[in-house]
Parts: C-alpha cells; structure tokens; sequence
C-alpha cells in the first residue's frame, strides 16, 4: 500500500503544523508550550485513523479486473482494449486502473479512474496504437484502490498473460471486398487495356455488342443463329504470382511513420489480396536476412496464411546479394511465374540487377518494384541558401541520376519497374499486376 489522496493532504497539513509550532517556539510566543502537545496529539490522531483505515481496506475483498483483447491489431491503426472490473465488496470503491502494456505500444487514456458501487461492474476501454509488428506480450493488470476514509491506496496486481499479433496495415483492402475487379481497378487509377484474344480463357458465348473486334465473332454461331454472336474470355487464372522480398539493410529507412519495409510488406498484401480474388496462385521468398519462403498457391483462408506467415518478419542489417537470392528462387520454383522482386535500388547494383533479373528472365515475367527515398528527392529540389545546402543538393542529385539510370537500363531489357516512394507503392504495385493481368502479359 501506499498513501492515498486524503492521506498525504493530512500529511501536509501536519508537516505545516509542526512548521508552525518550531517557528512559535523560535519565537517564545506565550502559547508555545501548549501548541507541542496539541500537534503530538493530533499526530496521535492521524496514526490511528491510518491504522484503522488500514485494516479496513485490507480485510475487504479485492475489486477483480480482467483484460479483454482483439483478435488482432494492425500496425499504426488505432484500437481499443477492454478492461472490466467487479466489485464483490458491500461499500463502493474508487481508484485508479492501470495495465501493465507491452514497449512498442502507444497508449492513451491510461492509469483511469474508476467508481464502484456496491456489488457493482465497470467496463471501459482505452485506446492503442502499435510501433512495431510482431507478437506483443502484456503482463498484468493493476488496481489502486482507495481505503474507505482515502487514506491509503491499496495495490491489487493481477497475472494476466497474454499475447496479442500485430499484423501489417491491411485495412485499406479490407473496404475493396465486395467490390468488382473493374471497380477496384478503377478506383486505383489503372486504365484497363482490351484483352488482345491470346493467353485468356473461354468464358461463353453472348451476343455480338458495339466495342466488340471481328477476333471475338464466332461465325459459325453466328451463322446458326443468325445473328452476330461473340465470345467472352474471362482474365486467365491459376498463375502463380512469387514476391521476392529483400530484407537487407537498405530497407530500414523511413517514409512517414512507417519504415521502407512496413511499406514493402504493406504492397505486396494487397497485391496479393487482388491476386488471389483473381483466382492466382500468390507465394513469397525473403532474402538478405530470414529465409523464408511461403509456397505459391490459392490459399483456402483467403489472405490470412500469408498475414501470419509475414507479420513478424522484420528487416535485418544484412547486405543484399540479388543474383543468389534469384538462383535460390529458381531452385525452388522451375513453373513459370510473375516474379515481383521489391527493394530499394542503389547505384552499386546495376550489375546484379541485370544478371539477376536476366536469370529470372529465363523462366519468369519479372517486375521490379523500388522504393524510392523521400529524403533524397527533397534534398534534390530544396532551395539553396547556404554553401552545405549546396554540397547536399549536389549528392543528392548525382544519387537520383544514377539509380535512374539503373532503372531505364533494366526497363530496356524488359523488365518491368515499379518506381515510386514509398507510400505510393500499395497502389502503384496493385496496379502493375491488375494492368499486367488484363493486357494478357502473365
């Protein structure tokens, strides 16, 4: 226990009192003598009103508290975790409630105050917000209970073990569910091309309608019906899409409150999530760090296989090799696939990225999504006032200069690039496949 409101204002006003009385006594006031006894008195007092106090608070049942979780929480998006309290004692009880939460979890509304009746039940919330993914562990929850006259505060700690998953930001798909592959597709900007007739799969037949090309026209329905009548192909399906996730050093910069692999992670999810609603095949293979690979394929349970297969994966200080991480790869995966190796591209790789996407060229279609760096680009148009704002305009410049020229050389042997900062990339890399998936090119 530990003193409560009403006890350490007594305590004060004690303190002040036996101030009071040495400065009469310093000063040989007349009524010196009797003001000694009177505040031993009084201090008499308020020891024994503490002891009863005391006593009284510790022989009465403790107020229960239990902790109430969400399944899950998704990093950087705000959340609420329960708290529900009883109290099984015949006075009403105040206090304060306090839960002991993991490190990379802000907080709000938190100790919070509380007021009990008599055989009463409380339930509130506060509210959270995640700094990190992975897997959060909470300890135990805690109460600050007010004796009956305030003179104390009992401490009530209860064992609440509990593990709570904090998964990459996905709720910008979750509100793309219900809605059509065109309606998604346009609310990503991305125009869709006609299919060109080749690669696509046969989905009926239907009558001949204004846009249709003479390619679609099946004659010899038409001459049996007597009327124009055309074919309609569904996009192709079962296609395996493959991520090729880099893990290195290079991804640990920040964009906004997320870093560079935050957003990595972010975009190939919901990549994915279009995918796999269009009936592809979607798998990953990290490098530059943890080795993982999740197998290519229509996941039953939809996105969640991949959700708990990723949300712990965090960025090392690993340097990156991309011509082993693809070799790697093709071991593993000789059926031709989509290959979306995505990683921020330095000056230093031109070469490993040509042979590495040149070996992946050989079995697979091949984007490259890069991560741009905000930090750069701002140095590169910020006015320049000072001689250093010079040297670090001129950096940056030259930086910019190579790492495009990386990325036209490999656009000029076929590879397709994604380049954008970081938290355009969702978008951007969604809308690659989506206009990939309709132009009949994987």
């Amino acid at each position: 226990m530990k003193p409560g409101p009403a006890g350490l204002r007594a305590l004060w006003w004690l303190l002040g009192l036996g101030l009071a009385v040495a400065a009469l006594r310093l000063l040989q006031w007349p009524g010196a003598a009797l003001a000694g006894p009177l505040w031993l008195a009084a201090a008499a007092g308020l020891a024994g009103a503490a002891l009863v106090d005391a006593w009284r608070v510790l022989r009465e049942a403790p107020v229960s508290c239990a902790r109430q979780l969400p399944r899950s929480l998704a990093l950087g998006r705000r959340n609420r975790i329960g708290i529900a309290l009883a109290n099984p004692g015949g006075r009403r009880v105040s206090g304060l409630a306090v839960d002991h939460y993991p490190e990379h979890l802000a907080v709000h509304d938190l100790p919070r105050p509380f007021s009990l009746p008599a055989g009463g039940e409380l339930e509130f919330d506060y509210q959270v917000e995640p700094t990190r993914r992975g897997e959060l562990h909470f300890t135990a929850t805690e109460l600050l209970i007010d004796s009956p006259w305030q003179l104390w505060r009992r401490r009530v700690q209860r064992e609440d073990n509990a593990a709570l998953r904090v998964y990459p930001d996905f709720f910008a798909a979750g509100n793309l569910r219900e809605i059509s592959a065109e309606e998604r597709a346009r609310m990503l900007g991305i125009h869709l091309q006609r299919r060109r007739g080749e690669g696509t799969d046969f989905l009926q037949l239907r009558e001949f309608r204004e846009g249709d090309i003479l390619r679609q026209v099946d004659w010899k329905a038409s001459s049996r019906l007597c009327k124009l009548v055309s074919r309609e192909y569904q996009d192709e399906h079962d296609r395996d899409i493959i991520f090729l996730l880099d893990c290195g050093r290079r991804m640990h910069g920040r964009d906004g409150h997320l870093s560079h692999f935050d957003h990595a992670l972010n975009s190939i999810l919901l990549t994915a999530w279009f995918a796999l609603r269009e009936g592809d095949g979607v798998g990953v293979c990290t490098f530059a760090g943890r080795e993982l690979w999740l197998e290519p394929g229509k996941h039953r349970h939809g996105i969640n296989p991949l959700l708990d297969g990723l949300y712990d994966l965090q960025a090392t200080t690993q340097g990156t090799d991309f011509i082993e991480a693809t070799q790697r790869l093709c071991a593993r995966r000789s059926k031709r696939a989509l290959v979306i190796l995505v990683t921020n591209v330095q000056a230093e790789d031109a070469e490993d990225l040509r042979s590495a996407t040149r070996i992946l060229g050989e079995r697979h279609a091949v984007v490259l999504a890069n991560l741009r760096e905000r930090e750069l680009e701002e140095r590169a148009t910020a006015p320049i006032e000072h001689f250093e704002d010079a040297l670090a305009h001129s950096v940056a410049v030259d930086i910019l200069r190579e790492r495009q020229r990386v990325i036209r050389q490999l656009r000029e042997t076929g590879t397709w690039v994604v380049d954008c900062l970081p938290h355009q990339l969702s978008q951007s890399l969604a809308g690659q496949y989506l206009a990939l998936k309709r132009s009949g090119a994987v």
